[in-house]
């Protein structure tokens, strides 16, 4: 995977939200962290739930993993299919093979600053009082 630290060396912030901890999930051990969207994903046998204190949130970051398994998998496979990639979960070989190859494929994509495709972004938003895009202030 890409680099996924804040850029010090070019002249723009990096944000990526497939590989930067920003989700805070309980454990099922009672554990809490922060995980990546990548690792909401790989490791959701061991994740209890999304918990960010607001419904609302918890929902839309759950939508998120969820589109993401529909760009991996597709939105035209059966509901015996989606059991069976639910059952065999991330850890199989297979499954995190494809998985794997959205990561690397989009990954890009998942960057909150990316200048040309910033996610669920505009690129070059600008304010009718400014030129400077909206994000860089």
């Amino acid at each position: 995977m890409p680099n996924n630290e804040t850029s010090q060396t070019t002249d723009h912030a990096s944000f990526n939200l497939l590989d930067r901890p920003w989700i805070p999930v309980t454990m099922k051990n009672g554990a809490s962290n922060e995980v990546s969207l990548i690792d909401l994903i790989r490791q959701s046998v061991d994740i209890a739930r999304i918990s960010t204190g607001n419904p609302m949130q918890d929902a839309a970051i759950l939508r998120t993993a969820v589109a993401v398994l529909y760009g991996t998998f597709g939105n035209d496979i059966s509901k015996d299919q989606w059991n069976q990639i639910l059952d065999i979960g991330p850890g199989n070989p297979a499954i995190l093979g494809v998985l794997n190859q959205y990561f690397d494929t989009y990954h890009d994509r998942f960057d909150l600053f990316d200048e040309h495709r910033p996610f669920y972004q505009v690129a070059g938003l600008h304010t009718a009082k400014t030129n400077s895009p909206v994000w860089r202030r």
